[in-house]
């Protein structure tokens, strides 16, 4: 095979940047890289072999030296004469190829801010957490008389500031958590978990904050079948949370129930509120990080909105998953599902 163009069409003609009259002088080797030889007898040979050839990509030299990106393929063909020839079908990728060059620079860029952005929120949150944390308990020493007997109205001050030095400390937390679920260096400790007694601890460090909003828990076992492969200590924070947010939400008087149920082999875990629900238009951000319904400077539930998002990444981390349902001005249920296991 000589590689002489016989045949082609208008489009060819643009891409290579050659009138039809001087594409008919060349052949196939005049358009191509010498570092593309190689590449071109295993196509050569394929074709022998199979009858046909690609799809692969490589590039032709256009008329005004640069090189163009193509995808090829083509199949064997003979005329009536037994002669041999090759139909082709010749693509110019450039736009593909740009495209895909930006996404790939999207991706480097994005994947640099990312661990910029991890690395800067480890850094602060570290920074932050110890001196809260002395700020926290020197204020607790002097609320605990340490300092001797104090004004009502210093009393009423120090509270103020005790209660909003945890806020932070927790929000620090939360921030250091996250990092280290996205980063992977968090280590889940998985065993076969039983998750009612979870569920009962949970529970039971949620009831001086329901009290707090004459809240009522209670809990519901629907199924026998109790057992998970999770981190327990993880369960109990996605527990924790979700029941937290669950009274936040909730009107003073109202009650919060947890269920447990299962389907195909999954165990579900519901936590019900009746509270204010969740709006439509907000369920596409519902677990995404520092996001609250109501983010204005007046919104009267407090929270860092990292809750959910630490939720789904623990879960999914567990081979779960995370959703909810709700309707608004009535009721919400937040739950999770995760594998049963059946001890052999």
């Amino acid at each position: 095979m000589r590689g002489k163009f016989l045949e082609f069409n208008d489009a060819f003609c643009r891409i290579c940047g050659y009138s039809a009259d001087e594409l008919m002088a060349l052949d196939y080797w005049s358009l191509t890289p010498n570092e593309y030889y190689e590449q071109e007898q295993q196509q050569l040979q394929s074709l022998m072999q199979t009858g046909h050839y690609g799809p692969y990509e490589k590039y032709y030299r256009h008329k005004n030296g640069n090189l163009i990106p193509l995808r090829l393929n083509g199949v064997l063909v003979k005329d009536l004469d037994e002669h041999d020839y090759i139909w082709s079908i010749i693509e110019d990728i450039s736009t593909t190829k740009q495209i895909e060059d930006t996404l790939r620079q999207a991706k480097v860029a994005a994947d640099s801010a990312n661990r910029a952005k991890s690395e800067f929120v480890a850094t602060v949150s570290h920074e932050l957490r110890t001196p809260l944390t002395s700020i926290q308990g020197a204020i607790e020493l002097i609320l605990g008389g340490a300092t001797g007997d104090l004004p009502e109205p210093s009393n009423k001050l120090l509270t103020i500031a005790s209660n909003n030095c945890k806020r932070l400390v927790r929000m620090v937390n939360e921030m250091l958590n996250l990092e280290k679920l996205e980063s992977g260096s968090l280590v889940f400790d998985m065993k076969p978990v039983d998750i009612v007694p979870l569920i009962t601890q949970a529970i039971e460090s949620n009831q001086a904050y329901a009290e707090k909003f004459a809240i009522t828990l209670a809990a519901f076992n629907e199924h026998a079948e109790t057992l998970v492969l999770a981190d327990s200590d993880q369960l109990i924070q996605v527990l924790t949370n979700l029941l937290s947010n669950a009274i936040k939400f909730s009107h003073p008087g109202d009650r919060v129930e947890v269920a447990l149920s299962t389907t195909e082999q999954r165990l579900r875990v519901s936590v019900t509120d009746y509270g204010i629900g969740i709006q439509d238009s907000f369920k596409d951000r519902i677990f995404e990080k520092f996001t609250q319904e109501d983010a204005s400077n007046t919104r009267q539930k407090g929270g860092s909105g990292l809750g959910l998002s630490i939720c789904k990444a623990i879960i999914e981390k567990m081979n779960g998953s995370i959703d909810y349902v709700s309707e608004p001005g009535k009721k919400t249920t937040f739950f999770f599902e995760l594998p049963l296991h059946y001890l052999k």
